[in-house]
């Protein structure tokens, strides 16, 4: 996943719309975020959490009140809009909170309910995808494999949570990888295969029992004692000494009969 830009409208500390170009730092390799204590670095972060999962690793509950901002006026929506690219496919989530506007007629205020939509680039225009919050969430959660736990702990670790993903029991951190790296396909083979070994597994079981009745079958019509062999070489060649010995009394038989006959 790369992060292109974030523009930010109302969000925390940002009263008004600033956008962080991340694509300007693309000849730099590793860049850093930095400033003063209360500068917004970890709004940043945050509002590319909120855009992708509607959630904010810091506020566990009570989002939209926490990260709108305390300078906006009561009619001012707050507002993100994400650019990010996964694979080869680069896509746009705008996400805003619900808020209380002043009514258009009349006195008193009206409640704007929060909102997403999710687009993709499509050669040069932008093609909508989802409109709904529950339907947008759905389709990021399969596009990034990710869920807002999952993010948190994988790619956006909050202040004092790295330990969190460190001391993860090997389950959890696996299913996390799996989903980041989109490798559940490898687990489905694994699980088929060992399925299939399972019922070959029975299958030669079967096989063995109903050859070793065969071979006792056998022994009882040649009048001789039925060996302790498994299925393989041995028994194919107790088997074949068996026939060739029938061959010969078979051969005896019908001398003697041409014979009599005569």
């Amino acid at each position: 996943m790369r992060i292109h830009s974030v523009i930010i409208s109302g969000f925390g500390p940002f009263r008004d719309t600033e956008r962080a170009d991340f694509d300007s730092f693309d000849g730099d390799g590793i860049f850093l975020i930095t400033g003063s204590t209360g500068a917004g670095k970890t709004s940043i972060l945050d509002a590319a959490s909120f855009a992708l999962f509607g959630a904010v690793p810091r506020y566990a509950g009570g989002v939209d009140v926490n990260v709108r901002s305390n300078f906006l006026h009561a009619d001012q929506p707050c507002r993100v809009c994400l650019e990010f690219t996964i694979g080869e496919t680069r896509y746009r989530i705008t996400r805003s909170t619900g808020y209380a506007r002043l009514k258009n007629r009349g006195e008193g205020t009206t409640t704007v309910k929060p909102s997403a939509q999710l687009e993709q680039q499509v050669g040069c225009d932008w093609q909508i995808l989802e409109t709904q919050i529950r339907d947008t969430q759905k389709r990021l959660d399969e596009i990034v494999r990710l869920n807002a736990d999952q993010f948190r702990q994988v790619v956006l670790l909050a202040q004092g949570q790295f330990q969190e993903f460190l001391v993860a029991n090997s389950d959890n951190r696996s299913r996390r990888l799996r989903r980041l790296f989109g490798t559940e396909r490898f687990v489905s083979y694994r699980e088929n295969l060992d399925r299939r070994s399972r019922e070959l597994a029975g299958q030669q079981k079967e096989h063995r029992i109903t050859l070793q009745q065969r071979a006792g079958d056998l022994a009882r019509l040649a009048s001789t004692e039925s060996p302790l062999l498994e299925p393989g070489e041995e028994m194919l060649a107790w088997v074949e000494s068996v026939v060739a010995a029938q061959d010969g009394v078979v051969a005896e038989a019908s001398s003697r009969r041409s014979v009599l006959g005569a």
